[in-house]
């Protein structure tokens, strides 16, 4: 099992726009490969350049084996993966 999220690096500035779309900020995907009990095993850290649907894809690609089971929460993007997706 996997669960993934997305993520921003960069801390908050004053005055600016907070959350997503503010400037500054590297989005990024977490995914973490748990066992049976829910524990960690493998985690995989990746920039992406937004969240978008096809840099989902290409990521899933790379990463992700069509027999995975994929948790997630229902950000519109994370619907672009082809295997099994559970939303939290």
């Amino acid at each position: 099992m996997i669960e993934v999220d997305d993520a921003y690096l960069g801390g908050e500035r004053t005055g600016c726009k907070r959350g997503r779309g503010s400037a500054d900020k590297t989005p990024f995907i977490a995914a973490v490969e748990t066992d049976s009990n829910g524990c960690p095993l493998k985690i995989k850290l990746t920039v992406l350049p937004g969240f978008r649907k096809k840099a989902i894809i290409d990521l899933t690609k790379q990463h992700v084996l069509p027999e995975n089971t994929i948790f997630s929460d229902d950000l519109a993007c994370f619907k672009a993966y082809r295997m099994q997706i559970v939303y939290m």
